[in-house]
């Protein structure tokens, strides 16, 4: 049961991203890049700067 829903997932997913990559006139493999490659690291990266800014805003606040 479970592998099954796994594989569903994925056969769905695989499926998004190479209907995205035919509208936007590029390959699956390119889409893989663009999205796992450089854009996830530069949002995660990103988020967590973003995360250490707020913690170190609300330990300045919690001292004054």
């Amino acid at each position: 049961m479970y592998d099954q829903l796994m594989q569903f997932v994925f056969d769905w997913c695989v499926g998004f991203l190479v209907w995205w990559a035919n509208a936007w006139g590029i390959t699956y493999e390119e889409l893989n890049v663009w999205l796992f490659v450089i854009v996830h690291p530069l949002v995660t990266g990103a988020l967590a700067l973003a995360c250490l800014a707020l913690w170190r805003q609300r330990a300045t606040d919690a001292e004054a």
